[in-house]
């Protein structure tokens, strides 16, 4: 946002360039598809709910649960689900604390739990994957039913919060990459509304954004459009962890190098 507001004043105002971050430009550029997005979040939720009950009933950490018989699994999903304030009030609270608030009799707390409670970290650990299988379950079942239309991209936001229809940064770079894939007319729309799109800082710019913009490349060759795609930046300058650096040559193949 910086370096957008800082190539604005050296431009001054213009109605011939569009300045933004790749973000913003592209959640400009995919947010009209609202079906086509809203079934990209059903197939995110699909991934996320299948990776939730395979750590639910396979991982190290949520042991104890998986060594439950099937109707004590089921009795314990349904007291934490109807028991979820409580979680939420102790949850930041000493173990101590967190055990006393689940000791109260008139909980009427499976017979089990206190072999449960013994690691309050894992304990923990499987409530929040119940609390999210339900919630993304609910979600998902009222997109099948028609009753969630829209889905929406939270810029203030690192953490996807699927079960609200609401998606962070990376989680809009996967969708636009799916969308670009899926549908060539969207190449078309965007090589006519921007000839040009110069790039920079692109040692540190996620892949997807890279495969993006190499899928509207290859449509602008296969149609015989005029369209340039410039990247600018130094792979010695690699800040983020997760930046393409010298990865791009294989990611976005083809492209000429000025060296400068």
């Amino acid at each position: 946002n910086v370096a957008v507001d800082e190539i604005k004043n050296r431009l001054g105002n213009s109605e011939i360039i569009h300045v933004s971050t790749i973000h913003e430009l592209l959640w400009s550029l995919i947010k009209r598809a609202k079906p086509q997005l809203v079934q990209c979040h059903r197939e995110k939720i699909v991934e996320v709910l299948e990776k939730a009950k395979r750590d639910l009933n396979t991982s190290e950490k949520s042991q104890f649960f998986s060594n439950l018989t099937e109707e004590q699994r089921k009795e314990f999903v349904d007291f934490y689900l109807d028991n979820k304030e409580i979680y939420y009030k102790y949850k930041s609270s000493s173990a101590a604390q967190f055990k006393k608030a689940y000791r109260n009799n008139d909980l009427n707390s499976p017979s089990f739990l206190n072999d449960c409670l013994r690691s309050v970290d894992k304990f923990k650990y499987v409530v929040r994957l119940i609390y999210s299988i339900k919630s993304l379950e609910v979600t998902l079942n009222k997109i099948i039913e028609g009753e969630e239309k829209e889905v929406f991209y939270d810029s203030k936001s690192n953490t996807d919060r699927l079960h609200y229809m609401k998606f962070s940064h990376d989680t809009l770079l996967e969708y636009g990459l799916k969308l670009i894939q899926s549908y060539p007319i969207l190449c078309r729309m965007i090589i006519d509304q921007y000839p040009y799109f110069f790039l920079d800082e692109y040692q540190d710019t996620h892949q997807n954004v890279v495969l993006f913009l190499q899928s509207i490349h290859k449509y602008s060759i296969q149609m015989n459009r005029n369209w340039l795609i410039g990247y600018f930046g130094d792979t010695a300058q690699n800040i983020y962890d997760d930046g393409v650096g010298r990865k791009i040559v294989d990611l976005h193949p083809g492209l000429k190098t000025v060296d400068k």
